[in-house]
């Protein structure tokens, strides 16, 4: 029974978390800060803070989390 409620517990804080993401980026995009599914360049990538900037590099070459995030990291030791 305790497992249940820790279960929904979990469940219930990742979709708040996903959906303040959602609205977020959504919220980016009608600013002009993020873009568009598809339309992600590098260049946005650059602009981006960290979090945001791992999402649009993913969008753009298409790597798993781990890969964009070491990139954008060095990205960011590079500058």
């Amino acid at each position: 029974m305790t497992i249940l409620i820790y279960a929904a517990i979990g469940l219930s804080i990742a979709a708040i978390v996903i959906s303040y993401n959602t609205v977020r980026i959504r919220s980016f995009r009608l600013k002009g800060l993020y873009p568009e599914p598809g339309q992600a360049t590098m260049q946005h990538v650059e602009k981006l803070n960290k979090t945001l900037a791992i999402k649009a590099y993913r969008e753009v070459h298409g790597v798993s989390l781990k890969q964009a995030k070491e990139a954008i990291e060095n990205i960011v030791n590079a500058a």
